[in-house]
C-alpha cells in the first residue's frame, strides 16, 4: 500500500531525465516510487493519464490476453507510450528487451513479445547467481552520454516487476531466437541496424530521421548479435561466452 499527498503530479528521474507524471490513478504512483524526485528541478518530459487511452488499453488486456486489469494498471501500461517517441531528442531510445548486468556491463536480449525474454533472463540468474542482476524486464532506455551509450532501468518494466534505478553501458545486444541447439553469432552493423529498426514500434514520421542517426551510431559503438537457444540454462552460458569482454 502507498500514501501519497493530495497532488495532481509527481515527477520521476529516469535515464538521467526529469519526466513530470500526471496520472489518474495511484497505482501509477506506486509503480514509480522508486524513481521519484521532489525537487524543483523543471520537467524536460511529460506524461499523463488520458481516460479515453486508459479504457482502450484495458480493452487490450481483456480482448488479447484474457486478463480483466484495473483502470490504474492499465493506465500503468500505457501511461509511458507518448514518451517513448520524445526521447530521441536527448540522444535516447526505448528498446523492448530484457537487460540484465554482469561485471559492471549491462547486456540486452530483445524479442517480440510471449518469445522468451524474461526466461532467458531468469537463466542468467540461474547460470551466474550473484553476479548478474535484472537492470529492467521489458522496457529499458538506451541513452548516449558522452561518447557511450548506457542502459537504464525504468519502472515500466513489464509483468514480473523487474528493475533497478541505475544506469549502465552497454556491452551488448542480443536478438533471440528459437533453436534446438544454442548457438550465438555477431552480426554486421547494417543487419544490426535493419533489426533494431524494424523493431521499434514507437517510431513516428516525425521521429524518424532522429532515430535512423541514433540506430546508426548504436550499431557503430555497440556489438549486436543473434542467440539461437533453447530454454536450457546453457543459453546463458553459450550467450556470455559470446558478449562477454575480451
Amino acid at each position: 500500500m502507498c500514501a501519497w499527498e493530495n497532488r495532481k503530479h509527481f515527477k520521476i528521474r529516469i535515464a538521467g531525465l526529469t519526466v513530470e507524471v500526471n496520472d489518474l490513478y495511484d497505482v501509477v504512483r506506486c509503480r514509480c516510487a522508486d524513481y521519484i524526485v521532489m525537487d524543483d528541478e523543471p520537467a524536460q518530459l511529460t506524461i499523463g493519464g488520458d481516460e479515453a487511452a486508459v479504457r482502450k488499453a484495458q480493452q487490450w488486456f481483456l480482448d488479447e490476453e484474457g486478463a480483466e486489469v484495473s483502470m490504474g494498471e492499465a493506465e500503468f501500461a500505457c501511461i509511458a507510450h507518448p514518451m517513448y517517441p520524445q526521447l530521441t531528442r536527448f540522444g535516447a531510445l526505448w528498446l523492448h528487451a530484457s537487460v540484465l548486468e554482469m561485471e559492471g556491463a549491462a547486456y540486452a536480449f530483445t524479442a517480440p513479445s510471449g518469445y522468451g525474454k524474461s526466461t532467458h533472463a531468469q537463466l542468467w540468474l540461474e547460470a551466474f547467481g550473484d553476479r548478474t542482476r535484472i537492470i529492467n524486464g521489458d522496457n529499458p532506455i538506451l541513452r548516449e552520454m558522452d561518447g557511450v551509450f548506457h542502459a537504464f532501468g525504468t519502472p515500466f518494466c513489464g509483468k514480473e516487476g523487474k528493475q533497478v534505478n541505475t544506469g549502465v553501458p552497454l556491452r551488448g545486444i542480443c536478438f533471440l531466437r528459437h533453436a534446438q541447439e544454442n548457438r550465438i553469432d555477431r552480426i554486421d552493423p547494417a543487419a544490426a541496424l535493419t533489426l533494431l529498426f524494424r523493431s521499434n514500434t514507437r517510431v513516428t514520421p516525425d521521429t524518424l530521421e532522429a532515430h535512423l542517426r541514433l540506430y546508426e551510431r548504436l550499431v557503430e559503438k555497440v556489438p549486436v548479435y543473434v542467440l539461437h537457444c533453447n530454454m536450457d540454462v546453457g543459453a546463458a552460458y553459450v550467450a556470455w561466452e559470446g558478449m562477454r569482454p575480451r
